[in-house]
């Protein structure tokens, strides 16, 4: 699949309450901060990775970007919060992305999910 533009996956990641109102806090708090940390162009893969970054980065409490402090809010969260994030990506994915960028996300975070638990 070729890149898109990240302009409107920014912005639904900014406003993501309102598409998933179910959703916990920090949700709401890490969809927000990955969306700063997002390029201006991306593939499904690259958005699993970007994720993955920033949810790493949140566990290390060290962001890779010196200039993008990890907000604190996010910070000294428990395990179960990291997994809850972790298993959230093809539920952000169907919410902020386009349907067949969402699901070229969710293929790859399959992808990959089968191969850690093999």
């Amino acid at each position: 699949m070729k890149s898109i533009s990240t302009e409107r996956i920014k912005a639904n990641l900014k406003n993501i309450e309102l598409l998933l109102p179910e959703a916990e806090t920090v949700l709401y708090d890490f969809a927000s901060y990955l969306s700063d940390r997002l390029s201006l162009s991306i593939v499904p893969g690259g958005f699993n990775v970007s994720y993955s970054n920033v949810l790493s980065n949140m566990e290390r409490g060290i962001s890779d970007f010196p200039t993008k402090p990890i907000p604190v809010r996010l910070l000294n969260q428990t395990p179960t919060v990291h997994l809850y994030l972790a298993d959230a990506l093809p539920q952000i994915a169907d919410a902020v992305c386009p349907k067949e960028f969402a699901n070229g996300v969710k293929e790859f975070y399959e992808q990959v999910k089968a191969k850690v638990n093999k």
